[in-house]
């Protein structure tokens, strides 16, 4: 599915145009996320008479509506003008303060809530706690004797930041009168409008920790929850609070970390998670979206607690996937939509930035679909240039994607991936216990060593599996508990969760396991079932608990590291059915370079392989029973894999997949290995043998499209005085102190921006006349031109200074002195490319703005300062000088555009920041086939890729296809059989990453001649 998220006001007018440019697009199915807090009052008739009139437009692609949750922290009214969210509605912690012991704690010198304790400690280490009542006194010797005061502190409001109170959402009396007043008003008009899915949330927490440093070091809180932690464990949270921040050397403090943030999490799926389930049931809606700080255990203990349990109360376990992150997200929702016979979806590309080429994209989908994610949602969003925060105002679809009309190749080709994976038998073959709970054992907020040691210690576990390609399904323990069983079938023992079976359990190192964990594991090994533990792969900081050692102990488990299962579990440990193949090879230190996924359809053996590594390419072996096709989902293409006396084998691009599949009797001329190598092998098998090839000369032209973007990244910053009041002379907290005036050493924007951002936050910084200076420099090399413009996000707050003269406001401009458009329409399918946005006056986004310094300029340095009122929001991510220029390396050297550009690598002709469009073109006198043959275009003839987001090949000026990833080929069929003069064009659509890091480090444009391959069907 393609998804487009619509996060302003809706316009019936504007997303009715945009659904016409996606038909014209020849998009598939669509689906279009409405951000439901856009509406002041979902009452409002005005709002619903909008959405009614969308659904006419709906039907001409299918698309079916959900309305997105943007946010629960929005209900505070303050970016709407309303009002502030009630104190007993406000997420709250429990804010640790620590001061020199006094003995006395005299009634009056403290809250009446505070709750106070005499400590003696050595570091993060408890040797004794002693309550101290409010007026009472207390005596204890020894040294690292303190005092601590815990009170509840609820979550401000920050205007200053743009964030709002965030809701208590483990409240109960909160979210049930957050869910009447937000969802019930409007329950009525969906179940009036049928064309609704279903809810979206946008990954709730419980601890939004980010808001406040007083709030990101507290502990979660909520009024009862001690009481509620005494009824379910029989433990005194209040007497015993120091221990959910100091460890005990006995290990006393575990119980009480895993009874409380056990609470913790039940409480938020009942109360929150479960509570919108149960609503989207009543009301004949679905349920999905994303929960936050799902990708490692330190974060889900801290913010959500379990990410399993919210994803089963789900009616589509749904997660978010970016470059980068590890695969533990997308196990969690793949392992509970298996036991529970539902599907997964994961949001490819959501915060990738706007640079995301289709080739990463597909990479990102199909690695989601290898674990068992089956459902990718794929789609422009509005994310920042480097993907790092999500934004009020979305891009606009053309210039955000660069390849965003070639997307529905992409759902057509895992449109074609689902289908085949439907058909798929499934193969379960190793469950790994899921080690959250004793993560929660050891969580603190001043003392996280443990904590991380497990996580890194459970990730180097999935990826050894992982690399051992074997199929993973993780195991919660509640799930364990409530749905899990053990059998014996065919003389196998099989671990049984839900719909799905496991012959082999994996035991990460943990440090205490349920008793109901206990004994379904004891049952398992009775059956004879394999159970392997894994050691830590570094010295613990703390034991398990008596009963966990004992389990772990039992002589039927074997002990094995993380190194051994790689080696030996895919040859002795994992009892694969008959005829299913082994892939091994390509291993990494730390990560999984390949992961796989594999079945049966009928009497064949299948196999996909993806490679999650886009710097090198991968050689691996395949061991089969038959022999083995490599298969083009896209095209039908398949070739036979070479065999040797070792078995077969494959070399994956970079960043590359791989469709495996038992071959049947047909005979093929066994080709390379290599799949860079193999587009001959592959037109053999569609279009029949070739004949001939016909390398094309230089080209006729070769033309730049669009601006040159050239981060100005390097800054100098400082908080400064406005009109009126003053700063500190000096600023508390971290990073020592900072001089009124004085700026910072040259640092990375992005950098600065957090940095500001920290500070401002804090209460000691709230100066109503405060403002912030960013400071670049760079160097022209040429007489400045009109053509040249700085471009700004959220502009409206600066004011600029080029070369110690202000710029007037007047002076803001479009690139090439265009004038700015007023909120314009929808870019439609014939507003292509960058260079149309920079006309609109919008290059890459509204709310980034272009301000015209060619009358400031100046041969040499130039100096540019931009002053930020600190009331406005401060992404200051994009700081760009926009022109036709060229910059010489890395350093901020600015030159003209060269002359003439060749076919070659635009990193090596000082156009490494080209963040347009490439149009080469060549004309040729035809006829070049004649009769049966057929002309195919292929832009890699001798295996090395060309550089950019996709491809789009053009044969007197009508589109005939377009290559968005290897192999970058195109099928020109007839149309080169008639007598004449012809024009092929190829235009590259460029990576807008070159924006900050040139193509990714990928080369940009067409790196040699094409070839016209000839075959004879």
């Amino acid at each position: 599915m393609i998804r487009w998220r619509w996060s302003r006001p809706v316009d019936s007018d504007r997303i009715t145009g945009a659904l016409d440019s996606f038909a014209a697009a020849g998009f598939g199915p669509l689906g279009i996320e409405i951000d439901w807090g856009r509406a002041k009052d979902l009452s409002e008739d005005i709002w619903w008479s909008a959405l009614r009139e969308l659904h006419e437009g709906a039907a001409k692609t299918g698309a079916t509506f959900w309305l997105h949750d943007a946010d629960p922290g929005d209900r505070s009214g303050l970016r709407r003008g309303g009002a502030p969210m009630p104190d007993g509605h406000r997420q709250c912690v429990l804010r640790v303060r620590e001061q020199a012991a006094d003995l006395t704690l005299p009634e009056g010198d403290i809250r009446r809530d505070t709750l106070a304790f005499l400590l003696r400690r050595d570091g993060p280490i408890l040797h004794e706690s002693i309550f101290v009542p409010v007026g009472g006194r207390r005596t204890l010797a020894g040294p690292g004797t303190t005092v601590i005061l815990i009170d509840q502190v609820t979550c401000p409001d920050l205007p200053r930041s743009g964030d709002a109170a965030y809701l208590d959402l483990l409240s109960p009396e909160a979210v049930g009168t957050w869910v009447e007043d937000r969802y019930e008003k409007g329950a009525v008009r969906i179940r009036d409008q049928r064309a609704w899915a279903g809810l979206r949330l946008n990954a709730p927490t419980y601890h939004l920790g980010d808001l406040s440093t007083v709030f990101s070091a507290g502990l979660p809180w909520v009024s009862g929850l001690a009481e509620i932690v005494r009824l379910r464990h029989g433990i005194d949270l209040l007497a015993r609070l120091p221990e959910l921040i100091y460890r005990r050397q006995n290990g006393r403090h575990q119980e009480v970390r895993w009874a409380y943030r056990e609470t913790l999490a039940t409480y938020f799926v009942q109360n929150f998670t479960g509570r919108l389930s149960r609503w989207c049931d009543r009301h004949g809606l679905e349920l999905g979206g994303p929960i936050g700080s799902d990708n490692d255990l330190v974060s889900q203990a801290r913010s959500i607690g379990a990410a399993m349990r919210h994803h089963e109360v789900m009616h589509e376990p749904a997660v978010r996937t970016r470059a980068g992150e590890g695969p533990l997200a997308l196990l969690q929702a793949a392992s509970v939509a298996r036991a529970t016979g539902r599907s997964a979806r994961a949001d490819i590309g959501e915060g990738c930035g706007w640079a995301t080429s289709l080739a990463e994209l597909r990479r990102l989908a199909e690695s989601a679909m290898v674990l068992g994610v089956d459902r990718p949602s794929i789609g422009p969003v509005p994310s920042s240039l480097r993907g790092r925060a999500l934004r009020e105002k979305p891009c606009p679809l053309t210039p955000a994607a660069p390849g965003w009309r070639h997307l529905h190749y992409l759902a057509d080709h895992l449109a074609r991936l689902q289908a085949l994976f439907e058909e798929m038998e499934p193969t379960a073959e190793v469950a790994i216990l899921h080690p959250i709970e004793s993560v929660w054992a050891v969580a603190s907020p001043v003392d996280s060593a443990c904590a991380t040691a497990l996580d890194a210690d459970f990730e180097a576990v999935i990826h050894a599996a992982l690399a051992a390609h074997v199929q993973i399904d993780l195991i919660d323990e509640d799930q364990l508990a409530r749905i899990g069983v053990v059998a014996r079938e065919e003389g196998a023992a099989l671990l049984r969760i839900g719909a799905r079976d496991c012959k082999l359990l994996l035991i990460p190192p943990v440090l205490r396991l349920r008793a109901t964990t206990l004994a379904m594991i004891e049952r398992f090994l009775d059956l004879r079932g394999k159970v392997i533990v894994i050691r830590p792969g570094r010295s613990p900081i703390a034991t398990p608990d008596a009963d966990t050692a004992a389990l772990l102990g039992d002589q039927r488990i074997t002990p094995l590291t993380c190194v051994e299962i790689e080696e030996i579990l895919p040859k002795r440990l994992v009892d694969l059915p008959s005829g299913l193949c082994r892939v091994h090879g390509a291993r990494d230190a730390g990560a999984a370079p390949v992961w796989l996924r594999r079945g049966r359809i009928g009497a064949r053996s299948v196999a996909f392989v993806v490679s999650r590594t886009v710097e090198r390419s991968l050689d691996l072996r395949i061991d089969a029973e038959e022999e083995m096709r490599i298969w083009d989902l896209s095209s039908g293409a398949r070739s036979l894999l070479p065999r040797d006396e070792t078995g077969f084998s494959l070399r994956l691009p970079p960043g590359g997949s791989a469709l495996l599949v038992g071959a049947d009797d047909d005979a093929d001329v066994p080709p390379s290995g290599d799949l860079a190598a193999q587009v001959k092998a592959d037109l053999i098998a569609l279009r029949g043998a070739i004949v001939r090839e016909v390398e094309l000369p230089e080209p006729n032209g070769i033309d730049l499209v669009g601006a040159t973007a050239i981060p100005l990244t390097t800054v100098r910053w400082k908080l400064d005085r406005a009109a009126h009041g003053s700063l500190p002379s000096a600023v508390p907290g971290e990073g020592g102190p900072h001089a009124e005036r004085t700026f910072s050493e040259p640092c990375e924007l992005y950098e600065a921006a957090r940095a500001i951002r920290l500070l401002v936050e804090r209460p000691w910084a709230r100066s109503d006349e405060e403002c912030c200076v960013l400071e670049t420099r760079f160097v022209m090399t040429m007489p400045p031109t009109e053509a040249i413009a700085l471009v700004l996000e959220n502009s409206e707050a600066a004011h600029l200074v080029v070369n110690g003269a202000p710029l007037d406001q007047a002076s803001r401009c479009a690139a090439k002195g265009a004038k700015r458009a007023e909120e314009p329409g929808p870019i439609s399918a014939s507003d292509l490319g960058v260079s149309r946005a920079i006309e609109l006056g919008r290059w890459l986004d509204p709310a980034l703005e272009a301000f015209d310094l060619s009358p400031l300029l100046r041969i040499g340095e130039n100096t540019i300062a931009v002053e930020r009122d600190l009331h406005s929001p401060l992404e200051l991510e994009p700081m760009i000088l926009l022109g036709e220029l060229s910059v010489e390396g890395k350093g901020q050297k600015v030159g003209p555009r060269p002359d003439v550009v060749t076919l070659a690598d635009l990193r090596t002709q000082g156009l490494a920041h080209h963040a347009g469009e490439i149009v080469y073109t060549w004309h040729f006198e035809a006829p070049i086939v004649a009769g049966d043959e057929r002309a195919i275009l292929a832009l890699a003839p001798d295996g090395e890729p060309p550089g950019g987001v996709s491809f789009e090949v053009s044969l007197d000026d009508e589109f005939v296809g377009a290559a968005p990833w290897r192999n970058h080929w195109v099928n020109l069929g007839s149309r080169l059989s008639s007598a004449g003069s012809r024009t092929l064009r190829v235009r590259v659509l460029g990576h807008l990453g070159n924006v900050f890091e040139p193509s990714s480090n990928a080369p940009l444009g067409l790196l040699c001649s094409p070839r016209l391959l000839v075959s004879r069907a």
